[in-house]
């Protein structure tokens, strides 16, 4: 025996074999909770979104008026769809126009210098398509409103009372609607 102490052995380096799993576990759960957080701010960002538009969600009456006409018999369905094409046909111009009022806008703004007198007559233009829509459209819904019989105007109250303002998933809106008196 010696009289010198022995040297310590140094520390065996853990096998490679353990760095690749730790490796996979970080990536494994860093991608769980991106998934996780993308869910949770879905219904997060729905319920937000549901809760602002209230009755003045866009689309809401047209939405509505799409169920009358399912919920209706074939013949009372041709009946108001004979009293909707005209403006429908005058609502694919107006889409027509505003998307070229659009178009327009856009090739004025990539121009260098920016032609003001253009850019403004084409908003102007814009601002006349958008116009024309809106007044098709609400000629539209009048027409349509007054064609319904009492029962279907019933049910078409009841039903945009009911679901207001469904968003994708239909999700945060409390029983009976945010509006419901």
């Amino acid at each position: 025996m010696s009289d010198t102490p022995e040297s310590p052995q140094p520390a065996a380096a853990p096998p490679a074999r353990r760095n690749w799993l730790k490796i996979l576990l970080i990536i494994s759960v860093s991608l769980n909770l991106l998934i996780a957080g993308a869910i949770i701010s879905r219904f997060v960002a729905v319920k937000r979104m549901i809760q602002a538009q209230g009755m003045g969600a866009p689309g809401l009456m047209l939405r509505e008026g799409r169920r009358i006409m399912r919920a209706v018999s074939p013949e009372r369905r041709d009946e108001l769809h004979k009293m909707v094409r005209p403006h429908r046909e005058i609502l694919a111009r107006s889409r027509a126009e505003i998307a070229g009022a659009r178009a327009e806008i856009a090739r004025l703004m990539r121009a260098e210098p920016l032609d003001k007198a253009a850019f403004t007559a084409a908003l102007q233009k814009l601002d006349a398509a958008e116009n024309k829509a809106h007044r098709t459209v609400t000629q539209l819904r009048q027409e349509f409103l007054l064609a319904l019989t009492p029962e279907e105007r019933r049910r078409y109250v009841e039903s945009m009372l009911r679901h207001p303002h469904r968003g994708r998933f239909g999700r945060g809106m409390p029983r009976g609607g945010w509006n419901r008196p």
